[in-house]
This record gives C-alpha cells, structure tokens and sequence, in this order.
C-alpha cells in the first residue's frame, strides 16, 4: 500500500460522511470508517510528513518562514516546483498497513447508489483495489 492509498480512502470517507444522508448509520460507510481508524498512524504519518514538507521548501527569509495574509505559506517559483516533486514521490512512498478484510463494493453501492459512486469508481478504482472487493 502506498500514500496515495490512505490520501483517497480517507477523503472518500469525509466525502461520503458530508453528502450522503444518514451516513453514519449506513453499515458499508460504518465498514469504511473502521478500516479507515485502523490506518490512523499511518495517515498521521503521512500528514506529519506533508507539512514537513511545506517547512522544508516554503518562503524563507534568514530562516524566518513568511506567510500569506490568511496565515498559509509563501512559495517561491523553486520552492514551489520542489515541493510538489517531493510530494509526488511521498504519495509513491510504501507504508506498511494493518491487516483487514476487503470491504463489498457492491454493498457500499446498494447502501449509497452506483450513480454517487460512479466518479469514485472511474478516477480511483485502482487505488480503491486496496480496500474493496469489485465482485
């Protein structure tokens, strides 16, 4: 499993809790949302190394970091450029997950509607191999 794998399932799941109605007692998304706590730490780990990444190419001046007036981080055009190669290789970064078992595809659709999963399906079936079984 790679970063890119906790990145997806993790935004699918604020997804389907913000705009499906009743989520958190449709059983297949309760499903989802355990698998998703099991990766925790490693989620955590990811985010921790993101923002270091920001620290590490973010606007600098004598080693002082300079903000946006919304707070966020400045960028230089070098900055910027590095940041984003660094981030790509980190979501091709390996992680090592905890065990569980595939969840049912099918049973999300049922639950949910193919025609809401249908975007999911066509942008990150790949990635949702990880977690779900398509038969």
């Amino acid at each position: 499993m790679h970063n890119k794998h906790l990145f997806v399932i993790r935004s699918f799941q604020q997804d389907l809790l913000n705009t499906v109605e009743n989520a958190q007692n449709i059983l297949p998304i309760i499903q989802q949302g355990k698998v998703v706590k099991k990766l925790t730490p490693q989620i955590e780990a990811f985010d921790e190394a993101v923002e270091d990444l920001r620290l590490d190419h973010c606007a600098k001046e004598q080693n002082i970091i300079l903000r946006d007036e919304k707070g966020g981080y400045k960028w230089t055009a070098e900055g910027e450029k590095a940041f984003r190669k660094a981030y790509k290789s980190l979501l091709e970064k390996e992680v090592i997950a905890p065990e569980f078992e595939k969840l049912s595809w099918q049973e999300l659709e049922q639950a949910v509607g193919i025609v809401y999963l249908a975007n999911y399906l066509y942008n990150f079936e790949e990635t949702l191999n990880e977690f779900y079984n398509f038969q």
